[in-house]
């Protein structure tokens, strides 16, 4: 009888010994930093370059922003833009895209007076395109740049 309480209790010695290996390793491996998920730093979004349509437009008239990315992870970049008038009035407007080229399409207000108009665009969002549950920041960008509102061409007038 001695001899089988001997051998249940060496075999059950073995079994904790070789659980807890085993448990040692999975921790080790947890908590090493050679060993341990890669962290994701903040997304590397460049704006490379943006450009109105025209660097003069009458007001009523349509305004295109063109914006090429280098947005090389294919993730999804949040651009906000400020239009500030002469006047000091404001239009902002917002896009998103996960390619490397945006465009932003707004209308100038037919009361706007004439003269110099700025735009920044700010990119950043939420580098989620591949894990939409864990969000990292995405650095903020700002870019600004002007144009200028005309006067509307006059209209030719009939001849007698």
């Amino acid at each position: 009888m001695k001899s089988f309480a001997r051998s249940t209790w060496r075999r059950c010695l073995a079994a904790a010994t070789v659980l807890l290996i085993v448990s040692s390793c999975h921790a080790a491996a947890f908590f090493s930093p050679t060993l341990a998920a890669p962290t994701l730093a903040p997304a590397q979004v460049t704006i490379e370059q943006m450009q109105t349509d025209s660097p003069t437009v009458a007001p009523g008239a349509v305004q295109t922003l063109n914006v090429s990315l280098g947005n090389f992870r294919r993730q999804l970049v949040i651009l906000d833009l400020t239009v500030r008038y002469l006047d000091d009035r404001r239009q902002t407007l917002a896009a998103g895209t996960m390619d490397t080229a945006a465009t932003i399409t707004w209308t100038i207000p037919a009361d706007i007076p004439p003269g110099m108009a700025s735009y920044r665009l700010a990119s950043g969002g939420c580098n989620c395109a591949k894990n939409f549950n864990k969000q990292h920041p995405v650095q903020e960008l700002v870019v600004t740049e002007t144009f200028t509102v005309t006067l509307p061409a006059p209209s030719p007038q009939g001849t007698k």
